[in-house]
């Protein structure tokens, strides 16, 4: 995820001048009234319990699998081991894109840890060249997290051949990134926990706005950010994901997660109060608009040719291309546009 946390503080701002200010507006009391007496604390409890931290909780837990895998294989450097350490990069990698829409507050610092674009493979090179000790080595951004892994254990969107991958530094670096991030996803558990969460619980209303301008975000950087940018620049280092072709799968789960936000829930057989619940309220039909609009950008997106590395220069994928661009921008003008006025006065 590349420059959202300036996009999220500049929004927010926004968003508390516009609600000190239009709550001063008598043509608004009305409005103002029905928001303040629903029951927003319950959507606000439901995006914490039942979304936020049972996903970073599933993140968490696939991260510790892939550590384990990655120090699995340094022992014993099988092709076998290294599927598996992909498979749990992959697994690991589906909790984190349906936590993108959540990303504000302590957990941009998380953000720039865990999913830094793009690493700075020249740096990389030269540390992997180095006769300095791994321990010794401070994990940067850049040369840490998801997409280091991704460079170590992918080649042409498959596991590395385990023949080619033998070099005993290269490996031991792989496990010093991998435990790096299960100790990052853990510390970006913890953070949704404690006093930062009962301040953001004792501010209901608050927390709406927040959670709406993290669906706006996250919508505006898969649209015009991680699919428009790479298509208009044909240029294939922008493509995020793009070792593993897990590009695609990254998007959709980006989408997934703003709908985990809007219908409250990690899991979709257990969902809690949530926003959708007041929106319907108080228009069903512009509900029912959300819901298609988001499963619209989903299957959009989806409609891509695999892997997305490959179709940036190929005309034949560009009506595809542009129809998820649209639909992933629909969202945002959506949220922006109707949703936030019943919900910030």
């Amino acid at each position: 995820m590349k420059n959202f946390k300036q996009w999220l503080n500049a929004s927010l701002c926004v968003s508390i001048v516009g609600l000190g200010a239009i709550s001063c507006s008598s043509s608004d009391d009305n409005k103002e009234d029905d928001f303040i007496q629903y029951d927003f604390s319950k959507v606000a409890d439901t995006y914490v319990n039942k979304t936020v931290i049972p996903t970073y909780a599933s993140m968490k837990t696939n991260a510790e699998k892939l550590k384990n895998a990655v120090i699995t294989y340094q022992a014993t450097p099988s092709q076998e081991n290294l599927d598996k350490a992909c498979a749990e990069w992959v697994a690991t990698r589906v909790d984190w894109e349906q936590s993108e829409a959540y990303v504000f507050g302590v957990t941009e610092d998380y953000d720039e840890a865990l999913d830094y674009w793009p690493l700075d493979k020249v740096q990389l090179d030269k540390i992997l060249a180095d006769t300095k000790p791994i321990t010794d080595i401070e994990l940067t951004r850049a040369t840490g997290g998801f997409h280091t892994l991704e460079y170590l254990l992918f080649r042409d969107g498959q596991a590395r051949p385990a023949a080619g991958f033998t070099d005993k530094r290269e490996i031991e670096y792989l496990v010093a990134v991998a435990t790096k991030l299960y100790k990052d996803t853990d510390g970006l558990h913890t953070s949704w926990k404690g006093e930062r969460v009962n301040k953001f619980l004792a501010k209901p209303t608050e927390a709406i706005t927040q959670i709406i301008d993290g669906i706006n975000g996250i919508a505006d950087e898969v649209g015009p950010g991680k699919i428009g940018d790479p298509y208009k620049s044909k240029n294939v280092l922008e493509v995020e994901s793009w070792y593993s072709w897990n590009s695609l799968t990254d998007f959709k789960n980006n989408i997934r997660s703003i709908e985990n936000a809007y219908l409250g829930g990690f899991d979709a057989d257990n969902r809690g109060d949530n926003l959708s619940a007041y929106i319907k309220s108080k228009d069903a039909n512009l509900d029912a608009e959300v819901r298609k609009t988001i499963q619209d950008a989903i299957t959009a997106i989806d409609a891509i040719p695999e892997p997305f590395r490959n179709q940036l220069d190929n005309p034949e994928s560009a009506d595809e291309i542009e129809a998820a661009i649209e639909a992933c921008n629909k969202i945002g003008e959506m949220f922006a546009g109707k949703i936030k006025p019943l919900v910030v006065y």
